[in-house]
């Protein structure tokens, strides 16, 4: 019985070991970073979303200080089941930072750790955020059209 009982003890430190903190090795993982000044940078905070081509599940991560992520299951926002990472589909990982362009990749899962490094760009002024032409902000807002007519 003592055997039995040493035995299992045994086969569940082989089991810990092989799965490190009891996870599943079965994962999309990697770094986000940046190109500043030079040099790669970690950027902690990035949202990422993993999703299969086709389906509707998502794996949702946030990096952390380092900008590492890693996502192992895939959660269905209609029935809310998580289902694990399926060996031999195309995933979208797409990153989005404020005060970034998006990245998106496709991968090919084929099993285990897949390691995927995003590279993000830092975005310059958009259109969208630029003054009008010709205005700055200290000048009076004018109004366009004719007034309306008293009557």
């Amino acid at each position: 019985m003592d055997r039995l009982l040493l035995l299992i003890g045994l086969l569940g430190l082989v089991g810990c070991a092989a799965a490190p903190n009891g996870v599943a090795s079965n994962r999309i993982e990697g770094r986000v970073l940046a190109q500043l000044d030079g040099r790669k940078v970690p950027l902690p905070q990035a949202s990422v979303r993993v999703t299969p081509e086709d389906s509707p599940l998502i794996g949702v991560a946030v990096t952390n200080s380092s900008g590492f992520f890693a996502v192992d299951a895939l959660n269905n926002p209609e029935t809310f089941a998580t289902e694990g990472l399926a060996i031999g589909h195309a995933y979208l990982v797409e990153v989005t930072v404020p005060e970034f362009y998006v990245a998106t990749r496709t991968v090919q899962y084929d099993g285990k750790v897949l390691g995927v490094d995003i590279l993000l760009e830092q975005k310059t002024q958009d259109l969208d955020d630029a003054p009008p032409a010709g205005s700055t902000d200290d000048e009076p807002v004018k109004p366009r059209g004719s007034a309306p007519k008293k009557g």
